[in-house]
């Protein structure tokens, strides 16, 4: 018999008996009444064990829940960083902000009139033709003369070298404009 089933039935009934089903302080009642506690007990065990197992469903829903909605907030703040100008983000165009004196070792142009030329192309490129493969050309053309004059920018195994060159790399491609150092002879 099915808990619904048996829910239907009159507790007298279950109990075995139509004049006797509440305790009282005789034993032919305490007898009576303890059999009507294991029928109880019985009755509610199928019960009891459903909603163990459907909190335990409910939990494992929970925390599924939760990690859907970690996943959800990691995705929204890469969407967020990944909000592209042209070829490279917000944050990335920004690496090529002076920093610091404290942070001038990362700094990708590492500063003097020459480089400040390079970083004042490459923040007009950012302003006016970041998303305009066609007009950025000529900016970006401009960028690579000036990073020519300064290949020690770029070369080498420093993280900011190896930076820049992969962001510069990253806007050539997008403007169409051949990454081709000049070479010196000493360097052939």
């Amino acid at each position: 018999m099915t808990p619904d089933e048996l829910a239907q039935v009159p507790l007298e009934e279950r109990a075995g008996s139509q004049t006797h089903w509440h305790p009282c302080n005789h034993h032919s009642c305490q007898g009576l009444a303890r059999r009507q506690l294991n029928m109880l007990r019985r009755d509610i065990t199928p019960w009891h064990k459903a909603l163990e197992q459907e909190n335990d469903s409910l939990g494992r829903t929970l925390e599924q829940a939760a990690a859907k909605n970690d996943e959800l907030v990691r995705s929204l703040t890469e969407l967020k960083e990944l909000v592209l100008l042209g070829p490279l983000t917000a944050e990335e165009w920004m690496e090529f902000r002076l920093l610091p004196d404290a942070d001038e070792e990362r700094e990708l142009l590492r500063c003097c009139a020459n480089t400040s030329a390079i970083r004042d192309e490459v923040f007009y490129l950012m302003r006016n033709y970041s998303e305009d493969p066609l007009l950025g050309r000529a900016p970006m053309q401009r960028i690579v003369r000036g990073i020519n004059g300064h290949r020690d920018l770029i070369e080498g195994d420093h993280p900011a070298a190896v930076r820049l060159h992969h962001l510069l790399t990253r806007m050539a491609d997008y403007y169409g404009v051949p990454m081709d150092y000049e070479r010196y002879e000493e360097d052939r």
